[in-house]
């Protein structure tokens, strides 16, 4: 997707693209110890976990095992977007308020990351990956 080598990338994935205290972590490793320079949010087009968000809220469906805890974390951003008038669908825009949500969240975590951020040692920035084109749109 970004034309690089193995190797070159320092990746952390969880379903709904979201922080959780191992991803968060995680990134504080790439930062501090191996120096990485940008951390991109990458949300993508049709993203199952939002849509069984947006399920949740609009018809309070329930999910087994851990699932909901997807849920949780992901409800503010759906919510954000239900509550607000936006372009497309219900399911576009909140995963794009979720990545602009997540940016926040690394920009702000405290101490490693928000002290990069700070001393222009690392950039946090969202993205949105378009599965029908592959295409990567840069969000605010």
């Amino acid at each position: 997707m970004f034309d690089e080598e193995r190797g070159d990338l320092f990746v952390a994935r969880v379903a709904g693209n979201y922080v959780t205290r191992d991803i968060l972590a995680s990134l504080e490793f790439g930062v501090a110890v191996l120096n990485s320079p940008l951390i991109m949010v990458l949300g993508h087009t049709s993203c199952g976990a939002v849509s069984a968000t947006i399920g949740a809220l609009e018809k309070q469906a329930e999910f087994p095992g851990h699932i909901n805890n997807i849920v949780t974390e992901l409800m503010p951003a759906v919510r954000a977007a239900a509550a607000e008038a936006h372009q497309g669908t219900l399911l576009q825009a909140a995963t794009i308020q979720n990545i602009k949500h997540n940016v926040q969240r690394l920009q702000e975590a405290t101490p490693i990351l928000s002290n990069a951020v700070q001393a222009g040692k690392v950039k946090v920035v969202g993205g949105l990956y378009h599965l029908e084109t592959g295409q990567v749109e840069l969000m605010a």
